[in-house]
């Protein structure tokens, strides 16, 4: 399933009343991103339901990396009802994603 992507404003909407959300902060130059996406895509099917997923660009979403402190990309962070709960750290592989999120 794609992930969906969320703008400023929008942002807010999309994750304040969700039980849980997983936010990507990427870039469209990282290539790092750009091979997470697959995988990310992957645990949203296997977890559909459970935990939503949002991708946020940071060259677009400025006010969002300044306000969850984004100083490098990826950045995964888990949301539940809108509060930052964990930020997932050395998350590229499937397995320790899954593991950080449960």
């Amino acid at each position: 399933m794609p992930i969906k992507e969320v703008h400023g404003k929008d942002f807010d909407n999309e994750i304040r009343h969700k039980e849980k959300v997983l936010v990507c902060f990427f870039a469209k130059w990282c290539s790092i991103c750009s091979t997470l996406f697959p995988t990310l895509e992957n645990i949203s099917n296997d977890v559909e339901g459970k935990i939503e997923f949002v991708k946020v660009d940071i060259d677009e979403n400025p006010q969002l990396v300044e306000r969850f402190n984004i100083v490098s990309v990826p950045s995964l962070l888990l949301m539940e009802k809108g509060n930052v709960t964990k930020k997932l750290v050395n998350s590229e592989l499937k397995e320790k994603i899954l593991a950080q999120l449960f």
